[in-house]
């Protein structure tokens, strides 16, 4: 099997089933990722319990592409992806950038952004996965780094929606969250 095949991924295989042993329900897709019609291989995972009335949230795991001439056994780029919403009113989008941009200096991992050409709000971290390294072992390193992301996604997934559904200024919702190292 070729690692350097999405098509082909063993790790997003085993993490399909880690999550699925766990209860919660993955596939894996083919997602065209803007990339000139190239279809990595993702695994699309709904998390449950994250933020204010337990609402759910697709999280993306995506090898990206290696670059080209990369080394066979060069480290893979793990994308994970949690799209927050794809409505972003036009009239919220400066006060949600300037709240995104002040949580981002904080976060332990990742970062919220806005594409603003689309109105998508969204969280995204990277890591570097070594291809020598056991499946095992890199199923449970990318479990560990998903737990980060969900904690990060519960902490201020309510506080960004709120502030993008105008229900709050972003300078407001700061000085309320519970975590007064985000002020």
């Amino acid at each position: 099997m070729n690692q350097n095949d999405p098509a082909n991924d063993p790790l997003l295989a085993e993490l399909e089933v880690l999550y699925r042993k766990s209860g919660l329900e993955g596939a894996i897709v083919a997602t065209d990722h803007g990339n000139s019609g190239a279809l990595p291989q993702s695994l699309v995972v709904r998390f449950p319990m994250l933020g204010r009335g337990d609402r759910p949230v697709d999280v993306q795991f995506t090898f990206l592409p290696d670059p080209p001439g990369a080394p066979a056994d060069a480290p893979r780029l793990l994308q994970t992806f949690v799209e927050l919403s794809t409505t972003v009113p036009g009239e919220r989008m400066s006060e949600l950038t300037w709240l995104v941009t002040r949580l981002n200096t904080k976060l332990p991992l990742g970062a919220f952004g806005v594409f603003d050409d689309r109105g998508v709000l969204y969280y995204k971290q990277n890591c570097l996965v070594e291809r020598r390294v056991a499946t095992e072992a890199t199923v449970r390193l990318i479990d560990q780094q998903t737990g980060l992301v969900a904690l990060v996604l519960s902490q201020f997934r309510d506080l960004i929606l709120d502030v993008m559904a105008g229900k709050v200024s972003a300078a407001d919702g700061l000085r309320a969250h519970p975590l007064g190292a985000y002020r």
